[in-house]
């Protein structure tokens, strides 16, 4: 790219630059002009909405048929190759991106490692072509105040802004005119990822957030007294963050739920971080040969050849049948992060990467991360609380009164406490017995809470799982 070239983006930047943030800035435009020409692009006229292709960035496209010469920006129409094959750094990196990945996000928080890797193969997700719609979900809770929004923040950014939307503010209905086909024919949610900051109660049970949710694109609503039929393409992975869900029985299907370290000691390195950041020893910007890297994956079909006797070692609780799926796309998008180290097969003309033992083990840890019981019941950190209490106290019984007179359940609203306490015995992981007690002149029933013991979700070593396919092939 000429200097010219790099002139004109550093004008379009708005602002001067010094030599350093020059390089990037090239770097990066020179990488998606060559990147250009192995693509389609297209140009949508501002005035009357056609389009006009062109080879490579490099062109700009004449007057429109309708005598117009103003474009919105280009997009990518499509990808013909990745053309990484120029930046022989980001071939590296892609031969083995989570560590590079996960050493980036130490540059931009402190900690919270399994959350990052979690978050960060759950955008993922979005790359794998035969995946399920709902794998690509995920709700990031702690209490408010513990920086989720700052954790999650630059693990959405380490995508190119093509491929990662962010909002920390959307209504319900929104969402069923987001990109509608009709307006921008060309756009697709498919491969994307989009972060909701802070998401209100209110958004996540309505009925266009759960549609969106479960991939579901097409919907009839009301306009001006007439029905109209709107689609929107593809199914993006969905990064959410609240302090305080309550979601329908039926959304927590759809979203595992993921907590962060609260401990004081974490909390004491996320001070000495920022003690850092203010003495200018903590760079914020991002590695650019990383984010090349990741923006040259590309989506790809897995095969998972162990699937058979995984199934055999599984959980069998209800949810299973929607959280085994979720398992086994976990496991594919650690292949596609990995597919420049991979094996691949052809099947009819298509081409399949083959899932391997690291991306078993390392779909296995993330899944883990989001799974507390072998009901597989998704808790939030208020309900992990309340259940870690119960479980150091196995062999007593409370009374609702004596809960409220202990500190961890004097903090918890008296509406908020009731309705965990329900849905924990509901998901059959704490008892309630009506125990007649004296009150007064009076004996009445009263509630008593206490532990019902269950055990933590275990899976198979790689070794089982390997013995288990052997034994299956023998029979």
């Amino acid at each position: 790219m000429n200097e010219t070239k790099t002139a004109e983006l550093s004008e379009a930047e708005g602002s001067k630059m010094n030599p350093e943030q020059e390089q990037k800035l090239k770097t990066q435009s020179d990488f998606y002009f060559k990147q250009g020409a192995f693509s389609q692009w297209s140009f949508r006229c501002k005035h009357c909405g056609n389009t006009t292709d062109v080879d490579s960035l490099k062109e700009k496209p004449g007057f429109c048929e309708c005598g117009k010469k103003e474009y919105g920006k280009p997009f990518l129409t499509k990808r013909l190759k990745p053309g990484i094959e120029m930046y022989p750094e980001a071939e590296k990196i892609l031969q083995d991106p989570m560590p590079a990945v996960l050493e980036e996000l130490k540059r931009h928080f402190q900690g919270e490692q399994q959350a990052a890797k979690t978050i960060f193969l759950v955008t993922c997700v979005a790359k794998v072509k035969n995946a399920q719609s709902t794998s690509s979900n995920l709700l990031v809770n702690s209490e408010s105040g513990a920086g989720k929004d700052f954790i999650v923040n630059p693990i959405v950014g380490l995508w190119d802004n093509n491929y990662a939307i962010s909002r920390s503010r959307i209504s319900p209905t929104a969402l069923n005119y987001w990109h509608d086909a009709r307006q921008e024919p060309e756009w697709t949610w498919q491969g994307k990822t989009l972060f909701l900051a802070d998401i209100s109660n209110k958004v996540l049970n309505s009925s266009a957030f759960i549609a969106m949710a479960s991939g579901q694109n097409e919907c009839t609503i009301t306009e001006k007294s007439k029905a109209v039929d709107l689609q929107i393409e593809g199914k993006p992975a969905m990064i959410l963050t609240s302090a305080s869900p309550n979601p329908k029985q039926d959304l927590l299907r759809r979203f595992p739920v993921i907590t962060l370290d609260e401990t004081a000691s974490q909390t004491r390195e996320i001070l000495r971080f920022h003690g850092k950041r203010a003495k200018g020893k903590s760079k914020t910007e991002y590695d650019q040969t990383l984010r090349l890297a990741l923006d040259c994956l590309e989506e790809a079909n897995v095969i998972v050849s162990f699937s058979e006797a995984l199934s055999e070692k599984f959980p069998t609780a209800l949810i299973a049948r929607t959280a085994y799926p979720r398992f086994i796309d976990f496991i594919k998008a650690s292949a596609v992060l990995h597919q420049r180290n991979r094996k691949t097969e052809t099947i009819e003309g298509e081409e399949y990467v083959i899932a391997e033992r690291g991306d078993y083990e390392l779909g296995s840890e993330c899944f883990l991360s989001t799974c507390s019981n072998v009901a597989l019941i998704p808790l939030n950190a208020q309900q992990k609380k309340i259940l870690a209490f119960f479980g150091e106290n196995k062999d007593l019984q409370y009374k609702y009164t004596s809960l409220r007179g202990i500190p961890l359940f004097a903090a918890i609203p008296d509406r908020t406490l009731r309705r965990e306490l329900d849905r924990l015995i509901g998901f059959k992981l704490l008892k309630v017995e009506s125990i007649e007690t004296e009150a007064g002149a009076v004996i009445k029933p009263v509630q008593h809470y206490s532990f019902k013991a269950f055990e933590n979700i275990q899976l198979p070593s790689w070794e089982e799982l390997q013995s288990e396919k052997g034994a299956g092939a023998d029979e």
